[in-house]
């Protein structure tokens, strides 16, 4: 899932909300006319050992976080200045079984991707 930031204020309009995953399906990115998110994460179900993979355009500040469905964030992954390019980085999660959300941050968007850790 994509979130754009700067298209008439709809990024003010989401502020204080939370992303409930049980409804995510059936609501599609190209339903809203944007393009598909190149942020992979595998093995995912996984036990805590994932990859993250994602791509970028040109050079850009990217960070990552990890949420619980409430928002919170759980663990920052990192924050870097990247060339354009792909990426891909293995992180080791201790966290409890669960649904979490990897928010990666660009400059003009989000991208966010459902983790299950078993």
């Amino acid at each position: 899932m994509i979130l754009k930031k700067g298209f008439d204020g709809a990024q003010d309009i989401m502020e204080g909300y939370f992303i409930d995953a049980s409804h995510l399906s059936g609501v599609g990115i190209a339903e809203v006319g944007f393009q598909q998110s190149s942020l992979r994460v595998y093995p995912n179900p996984g036990s805590g050992d994932f990859t993250v993979e994602f791509d970028l355009e040109s050079h850009a500040r990217v960070s990552a976080s990890l949420c619980d469905l409430s928002g919170r964030i759980v663990q920052n992954l990192f924050s870097a200045e990247l060339p354009g390019g792909n990426f891909k980085r293995n992180f080791s999660l201790d966290l409890p079984g669960g649904l979490y959300l990897l928010n990666l941050n660009l400059p003009n968007e989000t991208r966010v991707e459902r983790i299950i850790v078993q």
